[in-house]
């Protein structure tokens, strides 16, 4: 079944009247293929003149070219007096049924207008500090010749460290972004072919989990209500606990978008988080996610010295450790205690000291036939075969 998406309106909210009784009937709808070569789509209700139906002008932009940069949203902006007027000015103007669909194009939307602001807005900043520098130098020079001075020299000072700690922002978050060169394609190409042979291993045979094993938890855990739809302080509380530094998603942005313009954009965010919990499923824009290759040695020229990891979306990150934090209260009485590893309050150290005990007491003498036991070492799961999950 084609899966169609309201491509939402700007204008008044009724396309169709009959005396007293207005209504939106008219609509433009689109599939996934068409969002992804058509993004910037809009559509405006014109007025209805001579008409019981409001006509729709539907104006169709391509979308941005495949070889342009993805976008990144750098926290710097948030500490622009004119940024919240850039959000305020996306946010407003756009009206989609579907939350999903509303929030994935304001973020194109928003974008793109961010873009375009960086370039008249931060652009020059190592222009700005130069032109701040010889500023105060030369106000130095004329305050060694007028105690008059002193004033504009202290006003000229904060604008130079202003400028000068804005661009080391700037240069700070995108230092973080990965430069491979012009063999870019090739290097993908080699470490995909790596990691997909790492991970597509034999299959390992293990046995069955018999469902009866749980059933003295079975009861407690149906009333614990994990599934319940969460509220604006549950999720604005889940949306703090995110560092505003971490590494954004595929979208772009990062935590510190979310909560420096979470009053205009939050009852969106809302949305698309209880409809989650409401069963309505995700596009993908908001479930893909970029793998990046974190290096565990200093010096790395090998596939198997790099730990891939995956970078998701905030949203996503919102509802996952909504998730977690309800069930995290609960482990220590849903899991067995022989399970010390990755539980708060636990220590897999615990089951280190006991096998070393173990191991010790193979030395005695002991009455009867003698064995042999036999010890595996796993490797670490991000060398493991994604069958072990």
């Amino acid at each position: 079944m084609a899966r169609l998406y309201d491509l939402g309106f700007s204008g008044h909210i009724f396309t169709w009247r009959r005396g007293n009784v207005w209504e939106r009937i008219d609509r433009a709808l689109a599939n996934d293929h068409w969002l992804n070569d058509f993004l910037y789509t809009t559509v405006s209700h014109l007025s209805m003149t001579g008409y019981d139906h409001r006509p729709l002008l539907i104006s169709i932009n391509s979308s941005i070219n495949s070889t342009k940069a993805n976008f990144i949203y750098l926290n710097v902006w948030s500490s622009h007096p004119d940024f919240m007027n850039q959000v305020t000015s996306v946010w407003a103007i756009y009206h989609n049924d579907n939350p999903w669909v509303k929030l994935w194009i304001l973020h194109k939307k928003l974008a793109a207008k961010l873009t375009s602001w960086n370039w008249q807005t931060f652009d020059n900043l190592n222009t700005r500090v130069v032109e701040a520098e010889a500023i105060v130098n030369d106000l130095e020079y004329k305050l060694s010749q007028n105690p008059n001075f002193e004033t504009d020299l202290y006003n000229a000072n904060e604008g130079l460290l202003n400028a000068i700690h804005l661009q080391e922002q700037l240069l700070h978050q995108k230092a973080t972004q990965n430069h491979w060169g012009t063999e870019t394609q090739a290097i993908i190409d080699n470490a995909v072919e790596h990691f997909q042979k790492l991970f597509t291993k034999s299959e390992v045979v293990r046995t069955e989990v018999k469902g009866n094993l749980f059933d003295h938890c079975r009861h407690y855990t149906s009333t614990l209500k994990l599934a319940d739809i969460p509220s604006e302080e549950e999720i604005k509380t889940t949306l703090n606990s995110i560092d505003s530094n971490k590494a954004a998603g595929l979208d772009g942005f990062s935590a510190d978008f979310y909560k420096t313009a979470w009053n205009v954009i939050k009852s969106d965010d809302i949305d698309v988080v209880q409809a989650f919990f409401t069963g309505q499923e995700p596009i993908k824009y908001f479930t893909s996610s970029i793998i990046v290759l974190i290096t565990k040695e200093t010096v790395c020229n090998r596939w198997d010295q790099f730990r891939p990891i995956s970078l998701t979306s905030v949203i996503s990150k919102i509802i996952s450790k909504v998730l977690v934090a309800r069930i995290q209260p609960h482990l220590n009485r849903i899991i067995n205690n022989n399970q010390t590893a990755f539980i708060k309050g636990r220590s897999i150290v615990d089951n280190v000291l006991l096998s070393h005990e173990l191991y010790q007491d193979l030395d005695k003498r002991c009455r009867g036939r003698e064995y042999d036991l036999q010890i595996r070492y796993l490797q670490s799961l991000s060398h493991h075969s994604l069958r072990f999950f």
